[in-house]
């Protein structure tokens, strides 16, 4: 199984988790890859981005228009049990979804 550790791309460690799951995983994949515009790495991965993906659902973007509020707490949920899946495996150092709404 390959690891990934910080400094690494996030983004390709979520889409190696995203294979085998439930269609959810992959809708959330790539709104958070629209979100982060394709770039993101573990390090980059805090609470603070966290709380801004599930804004960037709910407002929306120029590009893409909002997500109504229970379909963007359900990604949501989802994003955060991807967290706390790359956490167990350690991949991330801390649990951010101990912190997170």
């Amino acid at each position: 199984m390959r690891r990934f550790y910080p400094g690494q791309e996030f983004l390709k460690y979520f889409k190696e988790k995203t294979e085998g799951r439930p269609e959810l995983w992959d809708q959330t994949y790539e709104l958070f890859y629209d979100f982060t515009k394709g770039r993101c790495d573990f390090f980059d991965v805090d609470v603070v981005k966290c709380i801004k993906f599930h804004c960037y659902m709910i407002q929306g973007s120029r590009t893409r228009k909002a997500i109504p509020l229970d379909e963007a707490d359900l990604y949501y949920d989802c994003f955060k049990s991807f967290l706390k899946l790359a956490y167990e495996e350690g991949t991330l150092s801390y649990d951010l979804c101990e912190e997170l709404y």
